[in-house]
């Protein structure tokens, strides 16, 4: 067990501790053996059944830093570089301390480019070489994601020990977090959350510093655990999100954790939607029609914002916005940084504000060119507004509800008043190490 712990790379190989260097020549397989032979013609020879992963550099979609996969079977060379990862049995579950000793996993196979199924069978095959315990189950319609969460919990199957794996973007992240929220369990009791990021958008995952596939897996396996501030999202007597009429109902309480958003960003995500074939591509192909109509977002907002020296203030603001960010993450999405002084566990609002009467069409443009190639210059430009808040509440006043929607983490709510307040550090995600 102790080296499991310790396994270190040298060039391009992981080795048992204390460390080997290899210069790498060339290598010779047998039936058993992978002999690799070094620039002074030493060879080193790794029994098989002790390879956990072997990839050519290049190839195989395999991340240096991970070292841990099933043995795959002899492939390409690439350029000509070898990753060994040389473990013994059970290495896998016993690696990290943080590591998941029992999975539970939600797929959402409609999720993006439906990827989703895929995706998870390479997550499953590292779990059945780690011998950790694992159940899968696929959701098959909306909300179905929240029904399952309050089905397992009350079975007793979700509680601390457990790591609740979700296999989609952000949508199916949202519908979790409300099954957890509506469920029996205690706060302290809630199972640790891991992403697979299948989604267009993938927020939460790219705020975690989990860009890609082989992320996913080492924060799985690997990663650390840290603290996520949940977003209790209330609305008294909400109304038709597209006419603005009637009541759909006395109280409607949502959880959340990424943002709440009212404007020209809410408004190119949900109208963009019949894009989605295109992936992330569609949210600029959208923002250029809604830049050049540049929209007026008639609103109220009230906050209690938290000043530099730690007093409170009540702030009140209404006129017309050209967007209202609420927000708990700096990334709504993959490579968009709309709020970069967000952060998820500091217990508070990260409102960002444009005001329509202090912005020109160019400016709009650079603020989607600069949240994606220098978001930390939007802290400095004269038409953006940020405040830290304990609690806020957002009043639409569009004529037209369609003309101005309310984007809860990429759900579009119904339309009325909403108050949003920051519960610290309600859940536990897991990360890549830093």
């Amino acid at each position: 067990y102790s080296f499991c712990t310790l396994l270190r790379r040298e060039g391009n190989f992981f080795f048992k501790m204390p460390p080997t260097t290899i210069e790498y020549k060339s290598h010779l397989e047998t039936e058993d053996t992978l002999v690799v032979v070094d620039a002074s013609g030493t060879s080193h020879s790794f029994l098989k059944d002790e390879i956990v992963y072997r990839a050519a550099e290049g190839d195989g979609g395999c991340n240096a830093r991970l070292g841990c996969i099933g043995y795959d079977k002899p492939g390409k060379e690439g350029r000509g570089k070898w990753e060994v990862a040389v473990v013994g049995g059970g290495c896998l579950a016993e690696a990290n301390h943080h590591g998941p000793r029992n999975v539970v996993a939600v797929v959402n196979p409609n999720s993006g480019t439906g990827k989703s199924a895929a995706m998870w069978k390479v997550v499953e095959e590292w779990l059945e070489k780690g011998s950790i315990p694992h159940e899968v189950y696929y959701t098959e319609r909306p909300l179905h994601a929240v029904e399952l969460i309050l089905e397992l919990s009350g079975k007793g199957k979700l509680g601390p020990g457990t790591t609740l794996v979700a296999v989609g973007g952000d949508g199916i992240l949202h519908e979790i977090t409300n099954g957890l929220h509506q469920s029996t369990l205690k706060t302290e009791e809630y199972p640790v959350l891991s992403i697979v990021p299948t989604g267009t958008g993938n927020g939460l995952a790219s705020t975690l510093g989990i860009r890609n596939f082989e992320d996913s897996i080492y924060a799985l396996m690997k990663g650390e655990v840290v603290g996520m501030d949940g977003l209790l999202f209330r609305q008294e007597n909400p109304r038709d999100r597209s006419t603005g009429e009637g009541v759909v109902g006395a109280v409607k309480e949502r959880m959340g954790f990424l943002h709440l958003t009212y404007g020209i960003i809410a408004d190119i995500d949900f109208d963009s939607e019949w894009l989605r074939v295109l992936g992330a591509a569609r949210f600029p192909i959208t923002a250029v029609g809604k830049i050049l109509m540049l929209p007026k977002y008639r609103a109220k907002l009230k906050m209690e914002v938290k000043k530099l020296d730690g007093t409170l203030e009540d702030v009140t603001i209404e006129d017309d916005f050209l967007s209202i960010q609420l927000s708990n993450v700096p990334e709504i999405s993959k490579n968009m940084t709309t709020n970069p002084s967000a952060t998820i566990s500091d217990g508070l609002l990260d409102v960002a504000v444009i005001l329509h009467s202090q912005i020109t069409r160019y400016n709009a443009y650079r603020l989607f060119t600069l949240v994606e190639s220098d978001p930390q210059s939007l802290l400095t430009m004269p038409w953006m507004h940020f405040y830290k808040a304990t609690k806020a509440t957002l009043t639409p006043l569009a004529a037209c509800p369609s003309y101005g929607k309310l984007d809860f983490d990429g759900e579009w709510m119904p339309y009325g008043e909403v108050t949003l307040t920051p519960s610290p550090s309600l859940f536990k995600v897991m990360k890549p190490k830093s």
